[in-house]
């Protein structure tokens, strides 16, 4: 019966390695930035309409954070960039397939 146990164990363990070494090449990034037709259709299938849900639930955080952020100009403005303008232009304006450029430091 612990034999059993043991290769039972050690095909489990196996099968995980080799899935990770076999899906690595498929989770890296395309250097040259070229926007490939299977990034364009997950951007239309999955991405954007995450992104119109994620924009219309920022919609009703952003409304629900009013009565604490309308008395500052600056959290005001923080509060709606943070909620609505920044996933409606990943969802809205971005081009399709593109992926999303980091944020600037300000």
């Amino acid at each position: 019966m612990k034999n059993w146990k043991k290769r039972a164990t050690a095909i489990v363990v196996s099968m995980i390695f080799m899935t990770i070494a076999l899906n690595t090449p498929a989770l890296a990034q395309d250097p040259y930035g070229e926007i490939s037709g299977e990034g364009m259709a997950f951007d239309l299938v999955v991405l954007r309409p995450m992104g119109i849900a994620v924009t219309t639930l920022g919609c009703a955080f952003f409304v629900a954070s009013l009565p604490f952020t309308i008395w500052s100009k600056k959290r005001f403005t923080q509060a709606g960039n943070c909620f609505v303008v920044e996933p409606a232009e990943y969802t809205f304006v971005r081009p399709l397939g593109k992926p999303q450029e980091a944020p600037d430091k300000r």
